[in-house]
C-alpha cells in the first residue's frame, strides 16, 4: 500500500541515507532520573555506598505510574541530586560510578518464551523497564494493560471509549524526516528477523490484536523486513516521511484502522491502534526472552557538522553523547528530539533518559530571532495544519485569555507539531500559544 497525497503537513529536506548506530564509550559516570516517564518517579531499592552489577535494579517503578529504572554497567552508587528538566522541572536522581569489578548480571534465556503467560509477559516488560513514546514517555506495560479491555460506552450509540486492541503498527522511520534512530536500528537488524519476530509474537499474545502492520519510509530498503510482512500475511505500508507529520501515531492509526483517532484527553492506543517504534519491539523481545531490561539508549545527534545515531547508557550526560558523535563547536540552542517536534533545553547539563530519541544542535549563527508579530491572517497555517484545525484563531483566543472559545474551537485536538509556527510568516509562537491556552483550562478545571 502507497499514500500518494497527503494534504496537510510540510514538505521536510532530509539530511541524507541513515547510516548503522555507533557505539558510544562507556562513561565513567551515570546520571538516572528517577522520574523516567509520565507519573510517578522510581523508588531507589539501593543505598550510597552499595556496588551494583549492570542490569540490576536500583529504582522499583510504580505499577501504572511508571517504569524500572537499571544500572547500565557495574557501579558504585555515590548518592543523589537534582537534575533540570524540559520545561524547568526538577526531578530527582541517582548517581552512578563505574566500578568494573562489580561486574554484570546474567540473563538466563528462557526455552519457550511465547509459551509463558500473559501476565507473565507483561511481568518481564514491567521489569524491563520499558518506556513507549516521546517526550515523557509511559511505561509500556501500563499501556498493554490498558488495552487488554475496553471501557466504558457512548451511552447514545453504545461505541465503547476505550476499545480492544485490533492493530498493532510497528513504525520502522522516525516522525520528525531529520532524525534517524529507528532507520538506523532497522538497518542494525539486517537479515536476522529473530528479535523481531519474537518482539511482534509476545505483543500479538499479550494484546491479542488482529492485524498487524509495518511502516517504512519510501526509501527504505529492507527486503527481509519486507518477506517477513509478506510470509506473515502482515501489512506493508510505505509513507513519504519526509512529509512531516505523516508518520506520527494519529495518522498512522486512521491509515490502517480508516477511523480518525479522538486525541483530545485520549491516547491514540485507547482508539484500538498501538504504534509502537522498532526500538520498543525489541527491547520486548529481550525482555520476554531472558529479562534482559532497558539499560541504553540510540538517539540522534543532529548537528550543523551532520547527523549520527549514538547508542550510549541511559544517564549519560549530553555533553558526552554529543562528544561520541563527533558534534560540537558553538552551540546556540539545544533541542530534546527533532527540530520539528523537540523541546527547547538551552543547555547540555542534563541526562540521557529512556524516551529520548533525538537531540538537535542549533548554532548561534544560525538561530532566527524575532518577537511575536499580529496574525495577518494568511491562511497558511490552516493549510498546512494536520488536524484541520484554525490555528491562527485558536493562537489569538489563547493569547488573549479567552479560553472557553479556544476549547470550544476544538484546541485539546492540537497535537502541538509545529507545522502551523513553521510556515507562520509573523513568527508567532503558535505552538506556545496553545500549550498554554491548554495548562490554564486544566488548571482551572483542577482548582475546581
Amino acid at each position: 500500500m502507497d499514500i500518494s497525497l497527503f494534504g496537510r503537513g510540510i514538505e521536510v529536506f532530509q539530511p541524507g541515507r541513515p547510516e548503522p548506530p555507533l557505539d558510544a564509550s562507556p562513561p565513567d559516570r551515570v546520571t538516572l532520573v528517577l522520574r523516567q516517564c509520565v507519573g510517578l518517579p522510581c523508588t531507589p531499592v539501593v543505598e550510597v555506598g552499595a556496588m551494583v552489577q549492570g542490569g540490576q535494579v536500583v529504582a522499583e517503578g510504580v505499577p501504572g505510574a511508571s517504569a524500572h529504572l537499571h544500572a547500565p554497567f557495574g557501579a558504585e552508587v555515590k548518592g543523589f541530586e537534582e537534575v533540570l528538566l524540559s520545561g524547568g522541572a526538577r526531578a530527582r536522581a541517582m548517581v552512578l560510578e563505574a566500578a568494573p569489578a562489580a561486574g554484570m548480571m546474567r540473563f538466563e534465556a528462557h526455552e519457550r518464551p511465547l509459551r509463558r503467560s500473559r501476565e507473565e509477559l507483561v511481568g518481564a516488560i514491567a521489569r524491563a523497564g520499558i518506556v513507549h513514546g516521546g517526550g515523557e514517555g509511559k511505561a509500556l506495560a501500563d499501556i498493554l494493560d490498558e488495552t487488554a479491555v475496553s471501557r466504558g460506552f457512548i451511552a447514545a450509540t453504545g461505541e465503547n471509549i476505550v476499545r480492544p486492541l485490533e492493530h498493532l503498527v510497528i513504525r520502522f522511520c522516525d516522525v520528525d524526516p531529520h532524525l534517524a534512530t529507528l532507520a538506523s536500528a532497522t538497518l542494525e537488524i539486517g537479515e536476522d528477523m529473530r528479535e523481531l519476530e519474537l518482539g511482534i509474537g509476545a505483543l500479538l499474545r499479550i494484546t491479542g490484536a488482529g492485524a498487524v502492520h509495518f511502516v517504512m519510509d519510501r526509501g527504505q530498503e529492507a527486503s527481509a523486513i519486507e518477506k517477513l510482512a509478506s510470509e506473515a500475511d502482515w501489512q506493508l505500508h510505505r509513507v513519504a516521511s519526509s512529509r512531516y507529520p505523516l508518520a506520527a501515531d494519529p495518522f498512522l492509526a486512521r491509515l490502517v484502522s480508516g477511523r480518525e483517532p479522538p486525541v483530545a484527553f485520549r491516547q491514540v492506543h485507547e482508539s484500538g491502534t498501538l504504534v509502537l517504534a522498532v526500538t520498543t519491539v525489541l527491547e520486548v523481545a529481550r525482555a520476554v526472552a531472558a529479562d534482559r531490561p532497558v539499560t541504553h539508549r540510540l538517539v540522534t545527534v543532529l548537528a550543523p557538522s551532520g547527523r549520527r545515531v549514538i547508542r550510549a547508557p541511559i544517564g549519560t550526560s549530553l555533553a558526552e553523547v554529543v562528544e561520541a558523535a563527533g558534534a560540537g563547536g558553538d552551540i546556540g540552542k539545544v533541542v530534546l528530539g527533532g527540530p520539528l517536534d523537540g523541546v527547547s533545553h538551552h543547555t547540555l547539563d542534563r541526562p540521557l533518559t529512556k524516551p529520548m530519541i533525538g537531540l538537535s544542535l542549533i548554532a548561534s549563527a544560525g538561530m532566527d530571532h524575532w518577537a511575536n508579530e499580529p496574525c495577518i491572517g494568511c491562511g497558511l497555517c490552516v493549510m498546512v495544519c494536520p488536524t484541520r484545525l484554525l490555528p491562527g484563531m485558536l493562537s489569538r483566543y489563547c493569547e488573549f485569555g479567552q479560553f472557553d472559545k479556544a476549547e470550544a474551537a476544538h484546541l485539546f485536538a492540537c497535537i502541538e507539531c509545529g507545522c502551523c509556527a513553521y510556515v507562520c510568516p509573523a513568527g508567532r509562537s503558535m505552538v506556545q500559544f496553545m500549550i498554554h491556552g491548554k495548562t490554564e483550562i486544566l488548571t482551572a478545571r483542577r482548582a475546581s
